[in-house]
């Protein structure tokens, strides 16, 4: 009975682990109005805060913008995605959607997507732990598409992280090391 038991037990382990190593991507389409798509990363972080399961966790969220990055953001990224598989934490030490390590969002609102010729502005704001928080998207219009070109976040009223400078600053650095 304890054979049977522990192949069960091991039978289960194995699939829950296929089952998560396969999973689905996140439904981001790189093609939908960016309100739409940055309300469907935000839904999906809200999903993951009130679960425990793994596989419901949120993808590293340089993962998920880089499909829809400029050209510029897109080599930044990758060199970030690289540099973090080999040495660990790089350029990036927090999560831009989040603006931190940890999240618990609440008060969520959305801005209209602004535009101006061909650059696009939305706003996130947020409380996170209770701390007022907003994220900005700076698009860019690329062949009718548009693309990720900056992320600025933080806590309202102080100094927020800027996603292109740190990846230009960072990666600068280490080239000239």
């Amino acid at each position: 009975m304890k054979i049977l038991n522990f192949y069960t037990l091991f039978s289960l382990i194995l699939l829950s682990t296929i089952s998560i190593s396969n999973a689905a991507p996140a439904p981001y389409s790189a093609t939908s109005e960016p309100k739409v798509w940055v309300g469907q990363i935000y839904a999906s972080y809200l999903a993951a805060q009130h679960s425990t399961a793994a596989i419901n966790q949120p993808e590293n969220f340089t993962d998920v913008i880089i499909h829809r990055a400029t050209p510029q953001l897109t080599k930044l990224l990758k060199l970030e995605n690289t540099c973090t598989q080999q040495e660990g934490i790089c350029a990036l030490d927090h999560d831009f959607i989040v603006a931190g390590q940890d999240y618990e969002i609440k008060k969520l609102t959305i801005s209209k997507f602004i535009t101006d010729k061909n650059k696009g502005y939305l706003k996130v704001n947020f409380e996170n732990f209770h701390v007022p928080t907003q994220v900005t998207f700076e698009f860019l219009k690329i062949n009718n598409n548009w693309k990720i070109n900056n992320i600025i976040s933080g806590v309202i009223n102080q100094q927020s992280s800027n996603l292109q400078h740190d990846l230009k600053t960072y990666f600068n650095k280490s080239a000239q090391q």
